[in-house]
């Protein structure tokens, strides 16, 4: 036990002389190294502004989200974010963030962004209106013109007046923005102009006048079994809108007349569209032709690219002879014209059917 206390202290000696001999300084004990300042902390957002410009009725505009962070910074995330209309009968807001106006109201339009939301709420109020005027002239002699002008507004309403004496328009409260103005004089090419409107405008037309056209009668139109494609008089063009028509110079109402054939037991189609050089015309009637069946016919009249008629009935067999189809509504202006018959032959034989003497109206 004596042995074992003087081994001890002498460790202990030993240990304390070597320090008393040293002249540095323990080392610090060991920890784990702090962050490095330069490491940013997480950023997340804290906030999104919705920024844009309320668009008036009946147009569109376009939106922005931002993205506030937390470290003070600001970033576009209109492409990313989740957009929602309050009330989408007032205004709509696409996946990209333009909003369209559709009627009067208020609504509130958000934007979601990474859980966080912004909203812009505003009211869709009413477009100004202003005042359209000018004068309708003849393009050759330039007088005055009494013409019909029909103004069209981006939302759908028209309105129109008659020029007076002197060519003289005016057409108030038109709502402003895009419109369509178009003047139609009797023995004139009617003419639309499309025009952007953001105060009082005047607008003058010069209207040229147009041969007298009775009718489109294919007088002078080719061959016997000619290919038929296009056929143009006094303005008009009449245009196969299918690959089938033919021209027959031994019949007609008179002779020429344009045809196709169906063979025995099936059913095909044949259509033309009549235009006028992009003016209104009126339709009056046509004459249709079958040798042995029914013509099953649509006869469709179109303006401003939207159905304002539609005839659509079967006409008996004429038995080689023609029938007149006179429409039900003659003093409708339309752009196009397009003609639609069906020709079920037989299953005997075969079946020519066609065409003849479009009778059309500037």
């Amino acid at each position: 036990m004596r042995h074992l206390r003087l081994a001890v202290a002498a460790t202990v000696l030993t240990a304390l002389s070597g320090c008393a001999g040293s002249s540095s300084s323990p080392p610090a004990p060991s920890s784990p190294s702090a962050p490095s300042s330069t490491v940013a902390p997480t950023t997340a957002v804290v906030k999104i502004i919705v920024a844009g410009t309320p668009p008036p009725l009946g147009t569109s505009s376009q939106f922005t989200a931002i993205a506030v962070l937390n470290d003070g910074s600001s970033q576009t995330v209109t492409s990313l974010a989740s957009w929602l209309s309050s009330n989408t009968s007032v205004a709509t807001v696409s996946r990209s963030g333009m909003v369209a106006a559709r009627s009067n109201g208020s609504v509130v339009v958000t934007a979601t962004y990474s859980g966080t939301q912004g909203a812009l709420a505003f009211a869709v109020a009413p477009p100004a209106t202003f005042t359209l005027n000018g004068t309708i002239t003849d393009a050759t002699s330039g007088g005055g013109v009494a013409a019909s002008v029909t103004v069209k507004e981006a939302l759908g309403g028209i309105k129109s007046t008659v020029a007076d004496g002197t060519g003289r328009y005016s057409i108030l409260s038109v709502a402003g923005g895009a419109v369509d103005v178009t003047a139609v004089a009797s023995n004139y090419v009617a003419v639309k102009k499309s025009i952007v409107m953001f105060g009082d405008t005047t607008l003058n037309f010069a209207l040229a006048r147009v041969s007298p056209c009775p009718l489109i009668g294919f007088d002078d139109v080719g061959s016997q079994g000619a290919p038929f494609t296009t056929y143009t008089r006094c303005g008009f063009t009449v245009a196969a809108a299918t690959s089938n028509w033919t021209v027959s110079t031994g019949y007609g109402r008179p002779a020429p007349f344009i045809q196709f054939a169906s063979p025995g037991g099936t059913t095909t189609i044949g259509e033309v569209i009549v235009t006028a050089a992009g003016g209104k015309f009126t339709f009056q009637s046509v004459d249709l032709y079958s040798s042995t069946t029914p013509i099953p016919y649509v006869i469709t009249g179109i303006a401003n690219s939207t159905t304002v008629f539609s005839i659509q009935k079967t006409q008996g067999n004429t038995f080689g002879n023609f029938a007149t189809v006179v429409n039900p509504n003659p003093t409708t202006l339309i752009d196009a014209l397009l003609i639609r018959l069906s020709n079920p032959a037989a299953p005997c034989c075969s079946n020519p059917m066609g065409l003849d003497n479009i009778v059309v109206l500037y």
